[in-house]
């Protein structure tokens, strides 16, 4: 999870510098770097046998009802979170090109929401051992759209320590419900990714869209405080998970 966060930090850099060398058209100039990125990650794990030491149980559809609520919970909590994490990783650049801020330095803002990401991401997993899964959410669920709102409402040189703090929160949250989610039960590993995976990718989708259109009829600024307003109901849901992995 550091690696993907650690990508996302230089992303916005490298499209930034094909942008400002090619101009928007020209920018798919950096496609062969995927294409050979795609072909390198072939070759490294062609040989890896999927099915080894897997040991034979039931199928997990067989008992997903035992699941059920749990993943009833993990959707509450990702879609009420997808609007916050679009505001900031998606729309960042346009809300800070709207209040003035130039293309390069909005793009640096997102690389240094990342990066906090990074630190956020790898010191949260481990508090989180210490404290307790369900402690540490609340913790994140409670600070993040607080700080949201002091990002929105900020100007000038406080928009960048409210930035590394919003990062190093929000970021925080993915290595904790992934730990609860494999933790759930060892024997049906691939299926309760796959069921995360599948919630992750449609919730976040969804609240993309919600999110655009919504910045497009009231305006980023009253967008971001609705992202902050539906973060806060993460709460309920982040107190419904029982305590097993605390």
């Amino acid at each position: 999870m550091i690696g993907g966060e650690l990508a996302r930090t230089l992303g916005p850099m490298l499209i930034l510098g094909a942008v400002s060398l090619w101009s928007f058209e020209g920018s798919w100039r950096v496609m062969p770097l995927g294409l050979l990125v795609a072909v390198m990650l072939y070759f490294k794990i062609r040989k890896i046998n999927v099915h080894e030491h897997v040991e034979k149980h039931n199928r997990p559809a067989r008992n997903y009802r035992q699941y059920i609520n749990f993943f009833i919970i993990i959707t509450g909590i990702t879609v009420l979170r997808s609007g916050m994490s679009s505001a900031l990783t998606l729309f960042l650049p346009t809300f800070l090109t709207s209040k003035g801020a130039s293309l390069w330095l909005a793009g640096i803002s997102l690389s240094i929401f990342q990066f906090a990401g990074v630190f956020g991401t790898l010191f949260m997993g481990m508090i989180s051992d210490k404290i307790g899964r369900k402690k540490g959410l609340l913790i994140l669920a409670v600070i993040n759209p607080i700080l949201l709102f002091a990002f929105n409402y900020s100007s000038g040189f406080w928009v960048y320590p409210v930035l590394i703090l919003a990062g190093l929160a929000h970021l925080g949250f993915n290595p904790i419900i992934l730990a609860l989610v494999q933790e759930r039960d060892s024997k049906n590993l691939s299926f309760l990714n796959g069921t995360y995976m599948t919630i992750s990718f449609l919730g976040s989708s969804l609240m993309v869209l919600t999110i655009g259109y919504l910045s497009d009829k009231l305006g980023l600024a009253l967008t971001y405080d609705i992202a902050g307003y539906l973060a806060f109901l993460v709460i309920p849901f982040v107190l419904m998970l029982d305590n097993k992995n605390d």
